[in-house]
């Protein structure tokens, strides 16, 4: 049975049966925290997530295998051409043989090439490198004349009575033999032909598959080096005055020690 408190209670509208709504609110306080905390976990978390994804996404691919670059004596050879020569591997052919160059300097240019005729220029000089279709006999005295090539080229200069050959040495020019020549005027032709540029002119040969004249000058040193055997020959052919002359020889030097002959 309800004691006097109780009626009381219940006649101002606080049945003691109810529940304490301030008690419920005050234990429900700390689960709210805890899922708010939660939910801030959660959301640092998603967001975590999300910059490694975007790292992941963003973070650039392995790098490949880097294939070393090649060696300058691996690098593809460029087709030699007229004009300026600029450092690097050029390939080519003259008088049935294959070549290699390999310049360090673009100090050269090419003036001509053809099968038979490579002609390189170095300040106003020119390095000559050809097979000869003719020989001009000494008995020319206008350098018209014409005869077969010698099978021993060498003996036929050095018995050549408008020139002095001197210095023959054995050498190696890109892997083939031959024999180096130092050669000067001595005398002249009474009617030197056109193609001589002063009077003071000798007519050695012409070049195979053209008509034009080798010659050489009064005042001149001129380095013949012939290579190869006999009916496959080539002439090396270089001239420059007295005085200028090493100077050339030097940057011939230097040239040819990046040449290579191909086995054929």
């Amino acid at each position: 049975m309800p004691d006097l408190r109780d009626l009381l209670d219940d006649a101002a509208g606080h049945p003691r049966d109810l529940p304490d709504v301030a008690e419920i609110m005050r234990r429900a306080r700390p689960r709210r925290v805890r899922r708010v905390a939660g939910a801030a976990i959660l959301a640092v978390a998603a967001s975590a997530g999300v910059v490694t994804v975007v790292s992941i996404l963003s973070e650039p691919d392995p790098p490949g295998v880097v294939q070393p670059a090649p060696l300058p004596s691996e690098e593809k050879a460029r087709v030699i051409r007229e004009g300026q020569l600029e450092p690097g591997r050029y390939s080519g052919e003259v008088g049935g043989r294959s070549f290699v160059l390999e310049l360090g300097n673009d100090d050269w240019s090419v003036l001509v090439t053809r099968p038979e005729w490579l002609a390189l220029t170095h300040q106003q000089y020119v390095l000559h490198l050809q097979q000869w279709a003719a020989v001009v006999p000494p008995s020319s005295d206008d350098g018209t004349a014409r005869e077969p090539v010698p099978e021993d080229l060498v003996a036929w200069l050095q018995a050549n009575p408008r020139l002095s050959v001197q210095n023959p040495a054995p050498v190696t020019v890109g892997g083939l033999a031959g024999v180096a020549l130092d050669i000067r005027v001595i005398d002249s032709l009474t009617a030197p032909p056109g193609e001589c540029t002063s009077r003071a002119c000798v007519v050695l040969a012409t070049v195979a598959g053209s008509d034009e004249a080798v010659d050489i000058e009064g005042g001149q040193l001129a380095r013949l080096v012939i290579l190869g055997e006999p009916g496959r020959q080539l002439v090396l052919l270089y001239r420059a005055p007295e005085r200028q002359f090493p100077a050339l020889d030097q940057a011939v030097t230097d040239l040819l020690a990046g040449l290579r002959f191909e086995a054929s």
